[in-house]
């Protein structure tokens, strides 16, 4: 009798374990799919923010020029929030960016000393090497880097000789360095495949990058050009600014 207890006993015990995995291995898969069905409704809310804030933009970047706080596709970052969503945009114009496969040579190097903090010599090393790794040939120029220069430098790589297929590219060019890269990077493209930029839309950095262009100048050009015409014109003449009769060769 007490044996068949202790059966009794054990089978319990066994059945209770058994039903405590069963119910645990239930709540573990409600659990999975509780989060999986959280996962879905959140990327499906954030898919839906992201497109409309694709079509905010667009609408922005749409209206007439002479509207108030009227968007320009200049980099310059937006914000608004959409329910419990923050959200930023900046829309950028390809031919306000420089290109680094058919910018004028002035214009990079501007680049390189006003945005990226280079003095006249490195800038001019440093352009030299951009040219002759885009160029077809393996002549070197004066203060360039050809193949000889980068194996002497320790590198795996030489120049490709042929235009730059993205503008991180630019990063193995001999003399750019990191800090000079993140500093440049956003003001460059491969895209617009013209000599200089578009002024109405050109981020500052791109406008600073212009021989000859003060950063006075460029933020007053700026200020004046996000505002309505009529504003516009009367914000330059205060400022003793006149309408160019002939564009900047940059632009």
């Amino acid at each position: 009798m007490r044996s068949q207890r202790g059966i009794a006993l054990i089978a319990v015990l066994w059945l209770t374990v058994l039903l405590t995995v069963i119910a645990s291995g239930f709540a573990f898969s409600m659990r999975g799919g509780a989060l999986a069905a959280r996962n879905t409704m959140s990327l499906a809310q954030a898919r839906a923010a992201a497109d409309g804030a694709v079509e905010r933009v667009a609408f922005e970047l749409g209206r007439p020029r002479n509207t108030p706080d009227v968007w320009l596709p200049d980099g310059r970052v937006r914000a608004w929030a959409d329910g419990e969503i923050a959200i930023t945009s900046a829309a950028v114009d390809e031919s306000a960016l420089i290109d680094l496969n058919t910018a004028a040579d002035p214009l990079l190097k501007g680049l390189l000393e006003n945005v990226g903090g280079l003095d006249p010599d490195a800038s001019e090393r440093v352009l030299e090497a951009i040219l002759d790794w885009r160029d077809a040939d393996d002549l070197k120029r004066p203060n360039g880097a050809e193949a000889d220069d980068y194996r002497a430098a320790g590198l795996k790589y030489v120049p490709t000789n042929a235009q730059f297929a993205s503008v991180g590219e630019l990063q193995r060019v001999l003399g750019v360095t990191p800090a000079l890269m993140a500093r440049i990077a956003g003001s460059l493209t491969v895209y617009s495949q013209q000599r200089g930029i578009n002024p109405a839309t050109a981020p500052r950095d791109s406008l600073l990058a212009i021989p000859g262009v003060s950063a006075e100048q460029v933020d007053t050009f700026i200020a004046a050009r996000r505002s309505p015409r009529r504003r516009r014109m009367r914000r330059l003449r205060r400022c003793g600014g006149s309408t160019p009769k002939r564009p900047h060769p940059m632009v």
